[in-house]
């Protein structure tokens, strides 16, 4: 078994580890990695502009929909009889 959790180097430079999946008095192996920074992430370079601007950021820089308030409503009602469609599968 193996797991993956995320921690907190404490102001003493120790870890505590919660781990119930494991018995007490049982050996492992910890390997104990810097988790990378958002402000790192979003500086590597990506082709996917969501990865290199956020989503917040790309989802602005797109062009107004050229829908219609009526033609939003249409699309609505038929995705909400598809949905419907699945709830009585």
């Amino acid at each position: 078994m193996s797991v993956t959790i995320t921690a907190t180097v404490r102001p003493d430079h120790k870890l505590e580890l919660n781990l119930p999946q494991f018995q007490a008095g049982q050996s492992v192996r910890v390997t104990v990695e810097p988790v990378e920074s958002k402000a790192a992430r979003t500086t590597e370079k990506s082709d996917n502009p969501i990865e290199r601007i956020g989503f917040m950021a790309w989802l602005k820089s797109l062009p107004p929909s050229t829908r219609t308030r009526e033609q939003w409503d249409e699309f609505d009602q038929q995705l909400r009889k598809e949905r419907d469609a699945w709830d009585r599968d």
